[in-house]
Parts: C-alpha cells; structure tokens; sequence
C-alpha cells in the first residue's frame, strides 16, 4: 500500500481521477463535500463517480443558491433556516454542559453568548466546543 502512495504522488490529475473512479466503480458511496464555492467543481467531480442506479449518493452544502440548484438534483435545494434564540440557547448549553446542567452563575453569560451567535449553528458549536474545555467560573467567561 505504501508502495502504491508513494507512486500516487507522481500521478496526474487526470491519472488520479481514473484511478478513482475505477475504485468506486460498482461500489455503494457516498461523498459529502461541504460547503461548495462554485459549481464548475461540481460538474468536475461528478464524472470522477460512477453512476450504477446502486443508491450511492453525493450531498453537498453550500452557501450559494446557484450553486445548489446547478448540482442538478431532482429534489429542491433545502434551505437551512437560523436557529431561534431558544434552540441558540439550548445547543450551546448541550455543546458546553453536556447532559449536566448550566450553573445558575453562567446562565445571563451563556444567553448573552447564544444571542451573538445570531442563530448559527456552526458558530454556536465552535464556541460551544471552546467553552466546554474552559474554566467554568464567572470571572473567566
């Protein structure tokens, strides 16, 4: 196997495309690419993954709705709506706490902190993911 990496690193792109698709070819899949930019890369990556009617899928997120709707699926774009101040609170306090719950000292901190999220899940769990591994004290927050 290492042999094959090492020689992978010498391949063309055009070389390493094929070499993928011949891998999956026959296989169930499914490739997520997360948060797209243009949709040119889609159509580009598309012929890499053949399409044998076996359920393999792609899923792709992004933040431009041309982009979306050139993937082409047969379903409509589904768009993602802001967390409302309640759901801002309740998963940064999940992400931070965990099952346990908030300390009453923390609680106008962590709302203020869910408010200035502005109902973005990804900041919120960034934050939230921060949050968890600091000192649980007034003072440090």
């Amino acid at each position: 196997m290492e042999k094959l990496a090492d020689e992978m690193r010498q391949w063309s792109g055009e070389q390493l495309a094929e070499h993928l698709y011949k891998m999956l070819k026959g296989y169930n899949y499914l490739i997520v690419m997360n948060d797209l930019w243009d949709a040119k890369i889609l159509d580009d990556m598309k012929r890499l993954f053949s399409d044998d009617r076996n359920g393999s899928r792609i899923m792709l997120t992004t933040r431009l709705e041309n982009v979306a709707i050139e993937a082409n699926s047969c379903l409509p774009p589904h768009h993602m709506r802001f967390l409302r101040e309640e759901e801002s609170w309740n998963l940064l306090r999940g992400k931070v706490f965990g099952e346990g719950c908030c300390p009453p000292e923390l609680k106008e901190i962590v709302i203020k902190i869910a408010r200035k999220c502005h109902g973005l899940p990804l900041a919120i769990v960034v934050i939230g993911g921060i949050l968890s591994k600091a000192e649980k004290t007034e003072e440090y927050w």
